[in-house]
């Protein structure tokens, strides 16, 4: 009745019989027919003059720990100098932060491509072709610490390659989503590959793994959320 409510910040989607709705603090949104009903009824002018008010600006204080940020800082250092690592030179290094989980391991340094990507991927200095053939590069050095667990067969969880990631994304047109005040949603994000040549402000990001959507939380999308996205 004339209220105004801030939706900031989101904590999930909740569907039903193909409606859907968004879920936040304190209040939820009512039911749209489908998502893009939902979405065209966003004030996206009025969000981003919230954003500003409160100082978010599509940015996120990190939710990493000291020794997970030390880690990726030191990950980016040893490939900026080439440094030529393995898997068990890695995971040594790892060890050194305090850091012993190998899923979590693997986990940080693809989250580490990623920020490197992205940096790379939006370098206006570059041309499209310069940028790819300095992500491949990229993808080369990186070292192959895939191994399965039962969480990751269980969510079917397979990792882009960063170069396809730059490429799928180029063709989608995201890198124009900034000019344009489009909104790109990745239903299953994982740590963000497939968004590498896009401002991760003009995303909205879903990602069911616990750990792979708290490297969401770092890269200043403009919402990530935690649901099903089977459902």
């Amino acid at each position: 009745m004339g209220e105004t409510y801030r939706q900031i910040p989101v904590t999930g989607f909740e569907k039903q019989n193909g409606s859907v709705k968004i879920l936040g603090f304190g209040r939820d949104t009512k039911w749209y027919e489908s998502m893009d009903d939902l979405l065209d009824a966003i004030d996206w002018d009025l969000m981003e003059s919230w954003h500003t008010v409160d100082g978010v600006d599509g940015k996120n204080s990190s939710p990493l720990p000291d020794n997970a940020l030390s880690f990726i800082d030191t990950i980016k250092e040893r490939i900026n100098r080439n440094i030529k690592d393995n898997k068990k030179s890695l995971e040594k290094l790892a060890a050194s932060f305090k850091i012993f989980d190998k899923t979590t391991v693997k986990e940080l340094i693809e989250l580490t491509i990623v920020e490197i990507a992205r940096e790379i991927a939006n370098d206006k200095a570059l041309s499209a072709k310069q940028q790819y053939d300095k992500i491949v590069k990229l993808y080369e050095s990186q070292v192959n610490l895939s191994h399965r667990t039962s969480q990751s067969i269980l969510l079917q969880q397979y990792s882009t390659p960063a170069p396809i990631g730059f490429l799928a994304g180029t063709f989608c047109g995201v890198q124009k989503f900034e000019a344009t005040k489009q909104i790109g949603f990745e239903p299953s994000a994982g740590n963000g590959l497939l968004t590498i040549a896009a401002n991760p402000n003009y995303f909205f990001v879903n990602e069911i793994d616990r750990t792979r959507n708290l490297h969401l939380q770092t890269q200043g999308y403009r919402v990530v959320t935690k649901t099903d996205a089977t459902e």
